[in-house]
């Protein structure tokens, strides 16, 4: 059974979108349009379990922001919850140096990349995590391959 794992884009769009559909196009998910939300509630819809890094969620986290910070009211709590349900796996950060992410795609998704070495399923809108994981034959989706884009 594949485990699906979400980058930290994807995860604030599934998070913030379901809350509060008008915040789509708007801060923190201006690449995304009503209709991506859709298509990701589908995918995820297709996996029983997730799988995250620490360094995935506090990304999310930050974005999302807390108190008078927040993106959408109730989104901590929404991410408290999917923390609760999925799979945690803790990548230290040394095992990110060993291969060649970290310099070129950041702590948080050279944890995705180790992560999903391990055959879990990745789905990431983001071209260059995208193009270096399947650089290395890392089986990755990008979302934007299944989304029609009216951009």
């Amino acid at each position: 059974m594949k485990r699906l794992l979400l980058d930290t884009n994807l995860l604030v769009l599934w998070i913030v979108g379901n809350l509060d559909p008008a915040r789509i196009g708007r801060r923190r998910l201006e690449a995304f349009e009503g209709a991506h939300l859709s298509r990701l509630n589908d995918i995820c819809a297709d996996f029983s379990h997730h799988v995250s890094t620490p360094n995935i969620l506090t990304e999310t986290s930050n974005l999302i922001g807390s108190g008078k910070q927040q993106l959408c009211r109730g989104g901590c709590d929404v991410l408290a919850e999917y923390i609760a349900t999925l799979d945690e796996i803790y990548v230290p950060s040394v095992d990110t140096l060993k291969a060649p992410f970290f310099a070129h795609l950041g702590l948080a998704d050279a944890s995705l990349a180790v992560l999903a070495r391990r055959g879990d399923h990745v789905l990431t809108a983001d071209g260059p995590l995208y193009g270096m994981l399947m650089g290395h034959g890392i089986m990755v989706e990008n979302f934007w391959h299944r989304v029609e884009v009216t951009r």
